[in-house]
């Protein structure tokens, strides 16, 4: 397969690398199609009115971020992602580091997302898997690693994928069960 410039974007999620061929990779854990994805980037929005709560004087909090993500409003990023991705099947992991701190109500809540990862589990869906650490805003603590946060919809999403890229933009992205128990400021 020759080499390529993957680009992802799902539900505001925006992840664009070049991919080589997986051919470092034993054939046992890809398959032939499989390509390797460096130097990916991330663009997501979070949840708008949780932002706006979070920047209220109810909350009187702020969120910062660390470990190369990045905020522009309304968008948080991250880049220098790696992974990989079959685009014959779909499936593939692409993870990218950094993470988001959300404070407010005095230091009640203090909840850090990070370490990002789309988890493609065919052509249609994907989820965004996150680590969530810190305290709720009602004070449980969290500590969990991998947390299916969100499915992502990728067949509503607009398809503006070319014979070098993927590009999925607006796909839904819909708050598991998962997410929402580790989150906890939400139901899903």
């Amino acid at each position: 397969m020759i080499a390529r410039l993957v680009a992802l974007v799902i539900a505001g999620l925006v992840v664009m690398a070049p991919a080589v061929p997986a051919s470092a990779t034993p054939p046992s854990l890809a398959a032939e199609s499989s390509c390797t994805v460096a130097n990916a980037s991330l663009d997501w929005g979070f949840k708008e009115s949780f932002r706006a709560y979070i920047s209220s004087s109810i909350a009187n909090g702020e969120w910062t971020v660390d470990g190369g993500a990045t905020y522009e409003t309304p968008r948080f990023g991250w880049a220098h992602g790696t992974g990989t991705y079959d685009p014959q099947t779909g499936q593939g992991l692409v993870g990218l580091p950094g993470s988001v701190t959300f404070t407010g109500h005095g230091g009640i809540l203090h909840t850090t997302i990070g370490n990002p990862q789309l988890l493609f589990v065919n052509a249609t869906t994907a989820f965004l898997l996150l680590d969530v650490h810190g305290t709720t805003q009602g004070g449980t603590p969290v500590d969990s690693t991998g947390v299916r946060f969100a499915k992502l919809a990728l067949s509503v999403g607009r398809n503006e994928s070319t014979s070098t890229t993927l590009a999925v933009k607006s796909a839904p992205a819909t708050l598991t069960s998962m997410g929402a128990a580790a989150f906890g400021t939400y139901v899903a």
